[in-house]
């Protein structure tokens, strides 16, 4: 639907916005009270896992890309879409998945208190998409028109 009202407006709206950075890791928040053991931990642990999650965030992205310009190819057929569709979509639960166990593995660090605390915290992935929140639109839920 947005690559529909995209097109309607015109070529700037066509421009996609820069990548995400990858999302924070919410485990080491100081609001948690880390004692400094617990961080040392949690750095490393996070250190361990850094490249492989950010190769899988890189490579999500890339799925991506490939399937908003797929989308945005008037040429492209519905059966051009599904190659692209199932990369994004593999790339997307990889990285979700990875994350989680992450999470995880670093929640076993944690007190009981901590660990009830942290689930208050932003998620890493929040609930409106991978991107970070997104406007609500108008009254009825709908997506209110860029302007």
């Amino acid at each position: 639907m947005s690559i529909l009202l995209a097109l309607l407006q015109g070529p700037a709206s066509l421009q996609a916005p820069p990548p995400p950075p990858p999302p924070p890791f919410p485990l080491l928040d100081p609001r948690l009270g880390l004692d400094p053991d617990q961080r040392q931990a949690l750095e490393a642990l996070l250190a361990s896992h850094r490249d492989a999650l950010h190769a899988r965030h890189e490579a999500w992205e890339e799925a991506r890309k490939a399937l908003r310009e797929a989308l945005s190819d008037p040429t492209r057929t519905t059966a051009d879409l599904e190659a692209p569709l199932a990369r994004e979509a593999e790339a997307h639960r990889a990285q979700a998945l990875a994350a989680h166990a992450l999470l995880v593995e670093a929640a076993k660090v944690l007190r009981p208190e901590q660990r009830q605390a942290a689930a208050r915290l932003k998620p890493a992935f929040p609930p409106e998409g991978p991107r970070g929140p997104r406007s609500k639109g108008g009254p009825d839920g709908r997506p209110e028109p860029r302007r």
